[in-house]
């Protein structure tokens, strides 16, 4: 057993207590029929209600005082469908009266959305996001301690060495570096490899054409496809390229793992810590007829600042119950999530969608944005500029994006009210003009 490994081993050790309890009850959850699962949401939205009410400002009028558990569902879905932009805009409002600040932890959205979010999270729904990793990872072959690979934006190192984790990016991920990335996978003993599919896609396809080359995955237990859909046809692809189980996760940074598949292939609700309402696509009713929905859900451990009916910008669309697997918990068909084009640079090279995105992770001044590629060449950089926002965060969102597309980019930055959505219906943060 290697250092990182013994010391990711004690920390689990540490920490076993709380995080034992966490695991227990997310698998007690999945295995709840839906007479049973009931009652158990029920009084865990009670509790959560009653919280919100009692030590935010922004619930204390809206939840009745006389709330009981047998009355939480009909209380919730009389509640406020929130946005990011709400939040955005009332952030303090939102956040419990009842933790110290030291005891809250303030992070940040990728932006994915168009609309990058500031929030607050306390230390046991931290904990609580820790065992979801961990249970559903267990899922594709992960257990605690195991090494693993995160290809993304590099996550600070003391932390990963403490968690035996790896982490690998590019903004333009090319032959050399899927050579960098199979090196890596093959000599540093990767177990699990956590990736998004527009990087396993073309990972996979380097490894087809490049047999001679030295890209053995025989170590790998399994591959978690994060953040973006994942065809049944590019999954075969990547089965076939890594010779492993390869299976997607439905998260988000605020509200943790919020669905996960099995080895069924089948979408199962992760019941243990979010309780999801399926809303019409233009109005906030509930979708009754059981096609694609808004995905709105209510965090039931999130304490520290509550997320309750929390609109997560995806479509989704839910299943009949059953799963071959033994699960009990509710299912999804299909998550349609947030489709973001690909760019290409002035030199020709594809760019990842969400590394613009990233780009806004940390400008509280922007409200909302929306980038462009034009037909005729150049950028667009539409912006609802929120407080604090002037010509100083102008010229550092220009100066970020050349730093990303090259300095002969033509970019333009264009001040608006509101973003409207396409003729589609959808409002992308990152498109092509067709």
């Amino acid at each position: 057993m290697g250092s990182r490994q013994v010391v990711s081993s004690v920390l689990d050790s540490l920490r076993f207590l709380p995080i034992a309890r966490e695991l227990r009850e997310l698998d007690e959850a999945q295995h709840l029929g839906p007479a049973q699962l009931l009652p158990w949401q029920q009084q865990r939205l009670f509790r959560l209600l009653c919280h919100a009410r009692d030590t935010t400002d922004f619930y204390q009028h809206i939840i009745p005082d006389n709330l009981t558990p047998s009355l939480a569902l009909a209380v919730l879905s009389s509640l406020p469908v929130i946005t990011r932009q709400h939040i955005s805009r009332e952030l303090p409002r939102f956040v419990s009266r009842r933790f110290a600040a030291r005891k809250l932890v303030l992070q940040h959205t990728s932006g994915s959305t168009g609309v990058p979010l500031s929030f607050y999270r306390d230390r046991a729904s931290l904990i609580r996001q820790k065992a979801e990793v961990a249970y559903f990872g267990s899922w594709v072959g992960y257990q605690p301690g195991m090494r693993y690979l995160y290809v993304g934006p590099n996550r600070p190192r003391i932390r990963g060495w403490l968690r035996n984790e790896l982490s690998l990016w590019s903004t333009y991920p090319d032959d050399s570096w899927f050579v960098k990335l199979a090196d890596t996978l093959q000599t540093r003993r990767v177990r699990i490899l956590v990736a998004h599919p527009s990087i396993l896609i073309p990972f996979a396809a380097y490894l087809s054409q490049h047999s001679a080359s030295p890209t053995s995955t025989q170590g790998l237990r399994g591959v978690i496809a994060i953040s973006e859909p994942l065809t049944d046809s590019a999954r075969l692809r990547i089965v076939e390229a890594l010779h492993c189980p390869v299976l997607s996760r439905y998260s988000t940074r605020e509200l943790g793992t919020v669905a996960s598949e099995c080895m069924e292939k089948r979408f199962h609700i992760n019941v243990g810590s979010c309780y999801v309402e399926y809303l019409n696509p233009n109005d906030d009713r509930p979708n009754l007829n059981g096609g694609p929905s808004r995905a709105v859900v209510t965090a039931l451990n999130s304490y520290g600042m509550p997320f309750i009916r929390y609109d997560t910008g995806d479509v989704v669309t839910p299943a009949p119950a059953g799963c071959r697997c033994g699960r009990a918990s509710p299912l999804l068909l299909r998550i349609d999530g947030r489709v973001i084009d690909a760019v290409t640079t002035p030199s020709g090279q594809q760019l990842e969608g969400f590394d613009l995105c990233s780009q806004f992770e940390d400008t509280p001044a922007v409200g909302q944005f929306q980038f462009c590629q034009l037909r005729e060449g150049g950028y667009r950089i539409s912006l609802v500029p929120g407080p604090g926002y002037g010509n100083p965060t102008e010229a550092e969102i220009l100066e970020r994006f050349r730093r990303i597309l090259g300095k002969t980019a033509a970019i333009c930055v264009e001040r608006v009210d509101r973003i409207d959505p396409l003729p589609s219906g959808k409002t992308p943060p990152i498109y092509r003009e067709r």
